[in-house]
């Protein structure tokens, strides 16, 4: 039997104490306010027609879809750190490709200067070479000269 201070569903309190429950008892306290397993649905009259506000199947399907969006969302945001690994990847392969493609250029830019001084040193050798042929022919054609 229920003591004085105490009720139970089968019990009724006939003492002027005053009802004291057990720590949420679900003959006193629910547990939850629904269980979602009835249709429950706030509508308004609207110009002579009820129009739907809120009904727990909406709610569900709404937190159904909410879920599936945050899964999206949680699949996308995984896949950003991996992109932002390779982009920056790329960014260090492209660096490097600009540098190397710098050393090449002042490679190409040595050796176009290195075959224009060898093009000026050959040009002032044919030169300084013709000069002296003509040097030499002229000799000759004074030696013959003077042997006649």
């Amino acid at each position: 039997m229920a003591e004085d201070n105490q009720i139970t569903p089968t019990t009724r309190n006939t003492s002027s104490a005053p009802i004291i429950p057990d720590s949420h008892d679900n003959a006193f306290v629910p547990h939850q306010i629904s269980d979602h397993t009835k249709m429950v649905q706030t509508s308004v009259m609207v110009d002579g027609s009820w129009v739907n506000i809120n009904d727990v199947q909406d709610q569900q399907n709404m937190e159904a879809d909410l879920h599936k969006v945050a899964k999206v969302v949680q699949e996308q945001v995984a896949q950003i750190a991996e992109v932002v690994d390779k982009a920056n990847a790329a960014m260090d392969q492209a660096n490097k490709a600009a540098d190397s493609s710098n050393v090449n250029k002042a490679a190409i830019d040595a050796a176009n200067s290195a075959i224009d001084e060898a093009k000026q040193s050959a040009s002032d050798a044919v030169q300084k070479l013709q000069t002296n042929l003509e040097s030499l022919i002229q000799n000759v054609k004074g030696s013959v000269d003077a042997t006649n």
